[in-house]
């Protein structure tokens, strides 16, 4: 179903992203060789495997994991290329192909970086699906961070919970808000030292490659109060096409910058030496820790996690250990008996009734009974 999210998402992609597009025809246009096959992950609506053809591409595999897939086959039909572009309704983990492509090109860009699980997309594309010495695009990216005051993105992501609603202490939820990194739209005034890169650009496409990250240190250009982080990217589709997000040089794309916020903020001066660390892996998990040292050699320390974002019970960070045995719950059960059932011979009415008479200890709603058999039928039938 497009839902409003969606459409939102897809309109601000494709009519608000500055010069994103025509970027991105410069880099397919510079980068396919005539009777080229393209594979386009995230593929939306569609928009990238048009241009793919434009520049030439002989046949476009056009791979979208959410609703948008059916209508991307009504916007490429619109566009007479529905006999190049072929879309397939999944995840690219599952996407398979009897020939490798020419070109893998994705635009699966966050405000930091990548979308989730976007480097393990590219890696399981250049290792099962890219010719050998195909290309790639984008082809590098790098982060770049740099001290911030924003109390305004502060106060309403963090500060806010340091407040009794009701007769109700919030304080609690202030920890898991401070680690976690938001969408924000800073201005270079905003910025309490410059934008410095987080190690040399990472290579895209790389195999058992997840991370992307390092550290850095500079000084603060002027006094304020550090809130936490300001991260942007710099993505290089093609020699001399990139896109980048950055305070005051975001014309390329128009997203929104990341806020990586600190649970206490803390006052900086003029030259203060700032020493910054963040780790992102595979867009799933973040960490940033920060060291400002003064001129007389106080030094302070801030250090957030996305781990921390939420409450971890031991039972969670038991089924991450390598020697955890899994069981299989009442609903496990429940579930493994109707898939067992998807014989290609009983209908769904059949499904429906078995589950009501049979199902009601496990899942009391029916609204719960009727959504399991929708979404197994979608996932697996």
């Amino acid at each position: 179903m497009l839902t409003p999210d969606l459409l939102e998402f897809h309109a601000f992609c494709l009519t608000n992203t500055g010069t994103r597009l025509a970027q991105y025809a410069a880099a397919l246009a510079q980068v396919i060789r005539p009777g080229d096959t393209v594979l386009d992950l995230g593929a939306g609506f569609g928009i990238l495997g048009v241009l793919s053809c434009r520049a030439g591409a002989r046949r476009v595999y056009a791979v979208e994991a959410s609703d948008a897939c059916a209508m991307g086959r009504e916007v490429v039909r619109a566009a007479r290329m529905a006999d190049r572009v072929t879309f397939f309704h999944g995840s690219s983990f599952d996407f398979r192909l009897d020939q490798r492509v020419d070109v893998v090109v994705a635009d699966v860009h966050a405000t930091f970086g990548l979308q989730e699980g976007g480097l393990s997309a590219l890696a399981d594309a250049r290792e099962r699906l890219l010719k050998p010495g195909g290309a790639m695009i984008p082809s590098q990216l790098q982060l770049f961070v740099a001290p911030s005051e924003t109390a305004e993105s502060y106060n309403r992501r963090v500060a806010v919970w340091q407040q009794t609603v009701g007769g109700l202490d919030l304080s609690a939820v202030r920890t898991a808000a401070a680690n976690r990194h938001y969408p924000a739209r800073l201005t270079e005034s905003q910025l309490l030292g410059p934008l410095l890169p987080l190690g040399p650009p990472l290579v895209l496409g790389q195999p058992d490659v997840r991370r992307i990250g390092g550290t850095t240190t500079s000084s603060a250009t002027r006094a304020g109060t550090m809130h936490g982080l300001c991260g942007c990217y710099t993505s290089t589709l093609a020699p001399s096409i990139t896109l980048r997000n950055a305070p005051g040089d975001s014309a390329t794309t128009n997203f929104a910058h990341a806020f990586l916020p600190f649970e206490v903020p803390f006052e900086v001066e003029a030259g203060d030496r700032v020493e910054i660390q963040v780790d992102v892996f595979d867009g799933l998990e973040s960490r940033w820790k920060v060291t400002v040292t003064s001129g007389s050699g106080q030094r302070r320390r801030a250090e957030q996690s996305t781990l921390f974002a939420g409450p971890l019970s031991s039972d969670d960070l038991k089924r991450d250990r390598e020697d955890y045995c899994p069981r299989l719950t009442d609903r496990g059960r429940l579930e493994l008996e109707l898939l067992r059932r998807f014989d290609g011979a009983t209908p769904a009415a059949a499904l429906r009734e078995w589950l009501e008479a049979d199902a009601g200890a496990t899942l009391v709603s029916p609204r719960a009974r009727a959504l399991l058999l929708k979404d197994s039928i979608a996932r697996f039938g």
